[in-house]
Parts: C-alpha cells; sequence; structure tokens
C-alpha cells in the first residue's frame, strides 16, 4: 500500500513536471518570437532614421542625446562633438533666441510655430538653413524634443536673389 501511495504521488509529480515544463518551452518559444518581433522592428526604424532625407535628432537639456546620419553630414561635425556641446552653439548667434524661445515654450505647453527656419553653424564655418519641426517626447524617461531638420539652404538663397531680382 505503501509502495502504491509512494508510486501514485511520483507519478503525479511527474505529470505536474511535466505540465510545468511544457508551459515554460511554450513561454520561451513565445518570448523568443517577441525577441524576433522587436529585433526586426528595431531594425525597420533604424533603417528608416538612418536613411532619412532630413536630420533627426532628439535634444534634451539643451544637449543633444540622439544623431542621425544626415545630422552630421550637415554639420560636419562628428557624432560625439555633436552631443558633447549643446546644440545652441551650433546656431547662428543671430538666430539663437528664436530657437531657444521655440524650444522652451514647448516644453511649457505654449503654442509654438509648427516649423521655422534658421541657420546652422557647420564645422568648416558655413553656414545653412535649416528648417525645423519639433515634437515633445519622453526620452529615457525625461522631457526631450524629437526634431527633423531639413537643409533648405538652397531655396532660401534662391528666394534671395528672387527678392533680388524683383528690386
Amino acid at each position: 500500500v505503501r509502495f502504491s501511495k509512494a508510486f501514485e504521488t511520483v507519478e503525479h509529480q511527474h505529470r505536474t513536471l511535466e505540465k510545468t515544463n511544457a508551459a515554460y518551452r511554450k513561454e520561451i518559444i513565445e518570448r523568443k518570437r517577441t525577441e524576433e518581433a522587436l529585433l526586426e522592428s528595431e531594425e525597420k526604424y533604424r533603417m528608416l532614421v538612418e536613411n532619412a532625407s532630413d536630420a533627426i535628432v532628439v535634444a534634451r537639456d539643451g544637449m543633444l542625446c540622439f544623431v542621425n546620419s544626415r545630422a552630421i553630414e550637415i554639420s560636419g561635425y562628428s557624432e560625439k562633438e555633436l552631443k558633447s556641446n549643446p546644440f545652441m552653439t551650433m546656431v547662428h548667434p543671430q538666430d539663437r533666441d528664436t530657437v531657444e524661445q521655440n524650444y522652451f515654450q514647448r516644453f511649457n505647453g505654449k503654442d509654438t510655430p509648427i516649423s521655422f527656419a534658421f541657420r546652422c553653424l557647420q564645422k568648416n564655418g558655413g553656414i545653412r538653413w535649416l528648417e525645423l519641426s519639433a515634437v515633445k517626447i519622453s526620452w529615457e524617461g525625461k522631457p526631450a524634443t524629437l526634431n527633423f531638420l531639413r537643409d533648405v539652404t538652397e531655396k532660401h538663397l534662391l528666394e534671395e536673389e528672387l527678392v533680388e531680382a524683383q528690386k
């Protein structure tokens, strides 16, 4: 009788362990699928951001904490240089007040222009006109702005030539 009860206990524990193992195997398979989907999604977004024709940057606390390759190309600065200096140092002195005002108004929930143009100082001393569109986001748990910058230098120069020609 004791042997029979012990055998029943062992059989019951065996079935319980098999069910638990099956549940763990199922969970592992689901986690692997989720991980693969996450990696695929991450790769898609990375491709989109890195191949965008516009510069994409994330600004937080007056510094850039993310820059795509187009931002590096437009500015002439390395990623490290862009991230290690306040972004306002790369804004033309005559445009800093406007850029700074819009940046802080966005954080305070005030209306800001959907987009506006300003001059950017390049590492080589050149000046580029950029059109900025930005939205407030959370980046690593802190408020930040997601900024899309389009190089409109040629457009701006053509407009200036048109104004001169009209005079």
